[in-house]
């Protein structure tokens, strides 16, 4: 994976990550608990994660997860089947946001 930030600085990375049934579509969206905050998993893992709610939009049918520290959401396509071994591909946008975003 190659990624470019908006001055054209790209760093790139081998990723390989193994989804069995960690990244779910099925997958509760739990929202963030002080009396019960959740724990990251090891170093190279991805786990499940939590949402905290502070947006005025709907939130439930974004899957939360972390790596590495990294948080971040998934939403499965409605027809999507993680156990169908059918060749179906599916496109995949990333979006990095934060203080660089600009224009």
């Amino acid at each position: 994976m190659t990624v470019t930030d908006d001055k054209g600085a790209a760093t790139s990375s081998n990723v390989t990550v193994t989804l069995s049934s960690i990244i779910n579509p099925n997958d509760q969206v739990v929202t963030y608990s002080s009396s019960n905050p959740p724990t990251q998993p090891p170093i190279g893992q991805i786990g499940k994660w939590v949402r905290t709610v502070r947006l005025t939009w709907n939130t439930d049918s974004w899957k939360a997860y972390i790596m590495n520290t990294l948080a971040f959401r998934i939403k499965f396509p409605k027809n999507y089947d993680p156990y169908a071994n059918d060749g179906k591909r599916y496109p995949m946008i990333v979006f990095f946001h934060g203080l660089g975003e600009v224009g």
